[in-house]
């Protein structure tokens, strides 16, 4: 078995599903939610108090490459993107895509929300 296969497979086993969108513009001015479903990690740091009492939190989401592959999904993902662990609505503000040679084996997200 590959490395990336070796990682899809243990994401799999110990992640946790999630689902990653992107909002696209389509014809007629209509937004349309991509959606593929993602196995991955979180670490959350420690959240802070913002004005009005709002608590907000930065996570590193990591999730394999697989599932966006095969789900044809317009990969990889970006600045702007959605992920939503633990129902929980989050913003990608940045990515980091980790390779092995030309094969992406996962993306390190950074995530607020």
């Amino acid at each position: 078995m590959s490395v990336a296969g070796s990682i899809s497979n243990a994401l799999l086993r110990f992640g946790r599903p999630m689902v990653l969108r992107r909002t696209t513009l389509a014809a007629g001015s209509q937004l349309i939610p991509l959606d593929v479903t993602v196995y991955g990690t979180t670490k959350n740091y420690a959240a802070d108090e913002l004005i009005g009492g709002i608590i907000q939190g930065d996570t590193e989401v990591t999730f394999g490459n697989a599932e966006i592959e095969s789900a044809q999904w317009p990969g990889p993902p970006r600045t702007g993107d959605k992920v939503f662990p633990e129902e929980k609505q989050r913003s990608v503000i940045s990515v980091e895509s980790k390779y092995l040679g030309t094969d992406v084996l996962v993306h390190v997200c950074q995530v607020r929300g």
